[in-house]
């Protein structure tokens, strides 16, 4: 996997993450 994919990913994934805040309630 190149770096640029990882990262993408990453962002992605935080980017949801900080778009849920009903996550951190569980």
């Amino acid at each position: 996997m190149q770096m640029g994919d990882t990262v993408f990913m990453f962002f992605c994934a935080l980017l949801v993450w900080l778009m849920t805040p009903g996550l951190a309630l569980f």
